[in-house]
């Protein structure tokens, strides 16, 4: 038996609520209501070329705590933003399973496609996603979102779907 077989169905169902309700803010470009999201020591980290090292030792595409999250958006509202005409997006995830449950959090992996439209272009960035969630008197607060697209160590031109 493994830990995604011990999880009752109630705690799974609250966990996917929580992340389609992360990712539908983001699809409508919520994203003060998305921050709020993390907890104080959140992390958001879309690593680049492999998936598991130290970011602080290697170059990662975004690696942000929520203070960095929080200026992101500021130069957004502000217009200080490269994006001129905001993405049209819709981010899907499946495949959830449990990785690590305590009392105070738990561990998931998903599958994730993010499809971007902006302009003409059409963009798919897929990957998966692992997500510690902390448990709070006022439900779950992300401690680290961490997005590993499958083609990591390619180049991007541009990640606008990214805040």
């Amino acid at each position: 038996m493994t830990i995604n077989d011990r999880v009752d169905r109630s705690t799974r169902q609250e966990i996917e609520q929580f992340i389609s309700h992360e990712l539908a803010l983001l699809d409508d470009h919520e994203y003060s209501a998305w921050i709020e999201l993390f907890a104080e020591d959140g992390v958001h980290w879309l690593p680049s070329n492999i998936n598991d090292y130290n970011p602080n030792e290697h170059v990662s595409i975004i690696y942000d705590d929520k203070d960095a999250m929080l200026r992101r958006v500021r130069r957004l509202n502000l217009g200080r933003a490269v994006q001129e005409v905001p993405s049209r997006v819709c981010h899907q995830f499946s495949n959830l399973l449990v990785l690590e449950e305590t009392d105070e959090e738990v561990m998931v992996r998903v599958v994730m496609v993010v499809y971007e439209v902006q302009r003409s272009r059409k963009h798919y960035y897929p990957g998966h996603c692992v997500y510690r969630l902390r448990r709070t008197d006022h439900g779950f607060r992300i401690t680290l979102k961490k997005f590993c697209l499958i083609d990591n160590d390619q180049f991007y031109e541009h990640l606008t779907f990214m805040i």
